[in-house]
């Protein structure tokens, strides 16, 4: 036979479940504006990355170039 179950524990227990709830949702929210400012940044880092390449080839060919001298 199982014990009875004791009522304010079982209380206890679903406040405990509906705060972790709403922790969650909260949670839940938080992640997807994230994901939608990384989906953003990605791009930029993009540009950043192309910029910083063709800088450094520019570098490189002045280098080049002043070695010939």
């Amino acid at each position: 036979m199982t014990p009875p179950v004791d009522a304010r524990a079982f209380g206890a227990l679903e406040a405990e479940v509906q705060h972790l709830r709403e922790e969650m949702a909260d949670l839940k929210t938080s992640v997807t504006a994230l994901t939608r400012l990384l989906n953003e940044l990605r791009g930029g880092w993009r540009v950043v990355g192309l910029l910083v390449a063709t800088a450094a080839a520019i570098g490189a060919a002045l280098a080049w170039f002043a070695r010939l001298r």
